[in-house]
């Protein structure tokens, strides 16, 4: 009986994980962003100073039986590391984006963002890079637009 519920609490975690996950690219995605997957990504030697650099393979599968992943989806199996916030939608859009814990880099453009919508990547404690292209902050921040900001993970 315990192992029952040991299993059962185990799959019903790993279910609402992946539907939040799913929920939460969806809204991105309907509000024109993109979002990739962690099986999508690969680091990359990059210049003669040997920097690393990420580099997205977007027609990259993973490395599961193709027929799992169109029966299930790939929200079961893969993390979401990469988005790409765009639109109209920020509320809706920001809000999702907290959903996505694991994400590593978050991209912002032509939004218009408010205080309130910080909270959202304060809590991403793996995010090592940020951009907002075309992206105001409105409220007590820094009012304005930004061109291009790019802001290094913080160190713990």
């Amino acid at each position: 009986m315990v192992v029952i519920l040991i299993l059962g609490s185990g799959l019903g975690w790993i279910v609402h994980r992946a539907r939040v996950q799913h929920e939460a690219i969806a809204i991105i995605e309907r509000a024109g962003g993109k979002v990739h997957y962690d099986w999508q990504m690969f680091q990359h030697q990059f210049g003669p100073t040997g920097r690393l650099v990420v580099v997205t393979r977007p027609l990259a599968q993973p490395n599961l039986p193709k027929w799992l992943i169109d029966v299930l989806g790939p929200d079961y199996f893969c993390t979401a590391k990469r988005a790409y916030v765009r639109g109209s939608r920020a509320d809706e859009s920001m809000a999702s984006v907290e959903k996505l814990g694991s994400l590593t880099e978050l991209n912002l453009y032509s939004l218009e963002i408010h205080d309130k919508d910080l909270v959202h990547i304060e809590v991403l404690t793996e995010l090592k890079t940020f951009s907002a292209t075309n992206t105001s902050l409105t409220g007590r921040g820094r009012p304005g637009g930004s061109s291009q900001r790019t802001h290094p993970a913080r160190t713990p």
